[in-house]
């Protein structure tokens, strides 16, 4: 019975790591494909078509809002998909990025964790603005308490699973209305931030839309604090305040 039992919760363990990584796969194309709405470029799947490394190119030139140089536009040999790939790598370890265990040969031959490690690492330097991770997650708890106080929101996975944090019918609604009021892209499906396989990256990918510079959450916060301290003058959260 005991055996039975130890089997049952190995396969639920083995279905829960494949839902969390198709969630994030899924969260992490849409948000390349927002990243990359500008240039007309659209993906379906980040684990392979960042594999030429034209794309990579391209996403990385977005965000760096610099020229990669040593690009091959029209690849025709794993040689040439893969010198793509290491020229865009550089350009992002140049600007900053921290790249721990992601090598061109991974990105190449589209191993999903690496690559999904990859666009994380783009996420946390260009979005959520590479902060760590601790202090991030921190920041955004305290928002979320301040702007839905009468729910009980501690993580990024659970508390997420019945839409009431979000909105108080349901995480469908929630997202439209996020979409229609204040532009926040889809980049997470309602089902998936109603799955309990919801997983934390995809999440802060989302909500960080709110709080980073210009957003919703950023430009109320701002404004509070702004009220508070006058006369004193704060126009954002990086430079020091002019008196």
């Amino acid at each position: 019975m005991q055996v039975a039992e130890r089997s049952r919760q190995q396969a639920l363990s083995i279905r829960s790591v494949g839902e969390w990584l198709q969630i994030q796969r899924n969260t992490f194309s849409n948000w390349v494909n927002e990243s990359l709405r500008p240039r007309g470029i659209v993906i379906d799947d980040v684990r392979t078509d960042l594999s030429d490394g034209v794309t990579l190119v391209a996403l990385v030139e977005a965000l760096t809002k610099e020229k990669v140089p040593g690009a091959v536009p029209r690849p025709s040999n794993q040689y040439q998909k893969l010198q793509n790939i290491t020229v865009a790598l550089d350009a992002l370890r140049k600007d900053g990025v921290k790249l721990i265990n992601i090598d061109s040969s991974d990105i190449l031959s589209a191993e999903l964790k690496l690559v999904l490690a990859l666009v994380w690492a783009l996420v946390h330097r260009y979005q959520v603005g590479g902060t760590a991770l601790t202090q991030h997650k921190a920041w955004l708890l305290a928002w979320l308490h301040a702007v839905i106080p009468d729910c009980s929101v501690t993580n990024f996975t659970t508390d997420w699973n019945d839409g009431i944090a979000l909105q108080l019918e349901n995480c469908q609604s929630a997202l439209k209305l996020a979409r229609q009021t204040f532009n926040i892209p889809l980049v997470l499906r309602p089902e998936h931030l109603a799955s309990p396989d919801l997983d934390e990256l995809s999440a802060i990918t989302y909500l960080s839309y709110f709080t980073r510079v210009g957003g919703p959450g950023y430009d109320a916060t701002l404004r509070q604090v702004a009220a508070r301290t006058q006369p004193v003058v704060v126009g954002n959260f990086t430079v020091s305040a002019e008196l």
